[in-house]
């Protein structure tokens, strides 16, 4: 009998001791305030009106009007758009040689604009009743199925010319295979010093 109580009592106490370890308090400390000479950092999640304008001036009526609309809906989601959309559209330097360059800009242009309308779209759902939600739904699938059709004929290029550049680089490696020995004799010239005898 004395043994069932000295273990009730030693697992009494290992409860008392155990939630009043865990039931203390822990103050985290507030992180300290950055030295007076820090960079500021607010430029990546402020935007000035005057920065936003130049933004949207780069955009049509009608993306500018989506836009808007999407500001009113997701305000948040607004910024992050425009935080990376910033750089479209920019003027390019240097001219594009050809067709395909201009047809490659356009669509571009065209996936950055379908993105931003189905940016809007998506949010326009979620704040918008039964009736409106079926017609934005297969509004919003036509534009995704526009976007994704310009981004795959986008990575089929990118494929394309990936496949010309590693043939590129196959032949070159073909062309040094062959002529090894001449390379390493000319490389082992030079760093002897030697190759001073061979100039023309």
């Amino acid at each position: 009998m004395k043994t069932k109580a000295n273990y009730f009592l030693a697992f009494m106490l290992f409860l008392f001791l155990g939630s009043t370890l865990y039931s203390q308090e822990v103050k985290i400390p507030k992180p300290p305030l950055p030295p007076p000479n820090a960079p500021d950092w607010s430029f990546f999640s402020k935007m000035s009106k005057e920065h936003e304008q130049n933004i949207l001036k780069k955009y049509s009526e009608q993306l500018q009007k989506s836009l808007k609309e999407l500001k009113q809906l997701d305000e948040k989601k607004y910024y992050d758009i425009l935080r990376k959309r910033q750089f479209d559209n920019l003027v390019i330097p240097f001219s594009f040689d050809g067709k395909e360059n201009k047809k490659q800009m356009e669509r571009k242009n065209k996936i950055n604009e379908l993105e931003i309308l189905t940016e809007t779209l998506g949010a326009k759902y979620q704040n918008s009743n039964k009736t409106e939600k079926n017609t934005i739904k297969n509004k919003l699938r036509r534009n995704l199925l526009e976007l994704f059709t310009l981004k795959e004929e986008d990575r089929k290029k990118e494929v394309e010319e990936l496949k010309h550049k590693l043939a590129k680089l196959e032949k070159v490696l073909n062309v040094r295979m062959k002529n090894k020995d001449e390379i390493i004799k000319r490389r082992l010239e030079e760093l002897i010093g030697e190759e001073d005898y061979l100039e023309w």
